[in-house]
């Protein structure tokens, strides 16, 4: 969830993310699960995410990640047209992965892309990047921070 100052906790966003490992080999995943995430419900803000499907060829040390997600709202459904997100990952010590990504929404121009590392614990992952809207002018800093923690159950 967000943690944004001067607001109060019903106006924060949260958002939850279960996937399920449909194949798991070595070199192969296949996975799908549903990002659903809302904001300032009790104001009057609204709630959606997106259904996906991704796939992950590669092992341990290096890996390549295509997905396709169908967005939905809340209360008006869902989206025919998929986006579409394409990243990898690259090993750079027992504990450290190189990452990218990027994702291309139907219709639009620009596309976000972040990159970054990921800090790998037995229990607790966390990625710091930077992310980039390339084909849009983001101003004098390109770039906005990326941060999130991944807790393996």
């Amino acid at each position: 969830m967000s943690i944004i100052p001067g607001t109060t906790l019903a106006d924060q966003m949260y958002f939850v993310a279960p996937k399920v490992s449909l194949v798991q080999t070595p070199t192969i995943g296949l996975a799908a699960g549903v990002i659903y995430a809302g904001v300032g419900l009790k104001t009057g803000g609204g709630s959606g995410g997106i259904a996906y499907g991704v796939t992950t060829l590669g092992g341990e040390d290096g890996a390549l990640t295509v997905g396709l997600g169908w967005p939905f709202v809340v209360g008006h459904g869902g989206s025919t047209s998929p986006w579409a997100m394409f990243g990898g990952e690259l090993r750079s010590s027992d504990r450290t992965k190189l990452l990218a990504e990027v994702w291309k929404f139907p219709g639009a121009d620009e596309m976000p892309g972040v990159f970054g590392i990921r800090f790998i614990g037995d229990r607790l992952g966390v990625d710091f990047g930077l992310m980039h809207v390339f084909g849009a002018d983001m101003g004098s800093w390109p770039f906005v921070p990326w941060l999130d923690f991944v807790v393996h159950w």
